[in-house]
């Protein structure tokens, strides 16, 4: 198999500015998306969307009218989520940003295919704004 020109200027180009996984910062890979194989494979997924009454959905009852709220991954200090996070808010990586929503679309379309989404709304819970 014959490289293209493009692809041939695009390995020599990243071989120089390579990009990077969100998660641990390693060179990625041809064929991985924004996360490497391995941080993929290891990411701390809530499960969340796969439970009827979960603690998310806890956090807004009484508060406001909500039919369905989850979260993707578990967050603690120094770790792959944290850096995930610092990735997409202080180094503009948009394209992760989308790259997870894909995946928590796909999650709760899986596990929900009833549900008609008006809208869906990210919400960073801080831990001061939990009451």
């Amino acid at each position: 198999m014959f490289l293209t020109t493009i692809e041939y200027l695009t390995d020599v180009y990243r071989l120089f500015y390579p990009k990077l996984c969100g998660a641990c910062n390693t060179a990625l890979y041809k064929g991985e998306q924004h996360i490497c194989f391995v941080c993929s494979n290891n990411l701390p997924f809530t499960d969340f969307e796969k439970l009827k009454s979960n603690p998310v959905e806890k956090v807004f009852q009484g508060r406001i009218d909500v039919a369905f709220a989850t979260s993707l991954l578990y967050f603690s200090r120094s770790t792959k989520t944290q850096n995930i996070l610092h990735q997409i808010k202080y180094n503009n990586r948009k394209q992760l940003a989308i790259y997870l929503g894909n995946l928590l679309g796909e999650r709760i379309k899986s596990t929900h295919e009833q549900l008609n989404f008006d809208v869906i709304i990210p919400v960073p819970l801080h831990p001061k704004n939990y009451k």
